[in-house]
């Protein structure tokens, strides 16, 4: 994400895609992204407990400058445990602009669902989940 000192674009992006994943790489020759490591549930022996990740979003329909946020909350609760603001400069309304949001160090407090709502210069554009359990009992 860049710094924004442009109007913000009123144009409304379409999330394609908010995917979860251990890391990510961006080729810079080619600018092809290479996600590792996908997954939407993580298995925890205790909480609270920690995770580093890495979110990539995917929007189209966007031209110009937007305040990126991302949104991190329990579904249980409704209490955000975290918050990613940043700013993104969508050049061709007609080409995806992608983004790699590393994340170092997550705080999972307890066993649940957390939201990852994604938001461009405040307008709602979609979430992914994450969930956090216990592993399964052994006999």
């Amino acid at each position: 994400m860049t710094q924004n000192t442009e109007a913000p674009s009123q144009i409304a992006p379409l999330l394609v895609a908010a995917v979860i994943c251990d890391a990510a790489v961006e080729d810079p020759h080619t600018k092809k992204k290479t996600l590792v490591g996908i997954f939407d549930t993580i298995l925890a022996n205790e909480f609270p407990t920690q995770r580093t990740l890495t979110l990539y979003v995917k929007i189209v329909d966007a031209l110009g400058h937007y305040a990126a946020k991302i949104r991190i909350i329990n579904a249980s609760t409704g209490v955000a445990v975290g918050e990613i603001d940043g700013n993104v400069v969508a050049q061709d309304r007609l080409r995806s602009t992608e983004l790699l949001i590393p994340i170092p160090s997550m705080p999972i407090e307890a066993e649940g669902r957390y939201e990852f709502q994604v938001w461009f210069n405040g307008m709602y554009a979609g979430q992914t989940f994450l969930d956090a359990e216990l592993p399964p009992r052994q006999l």
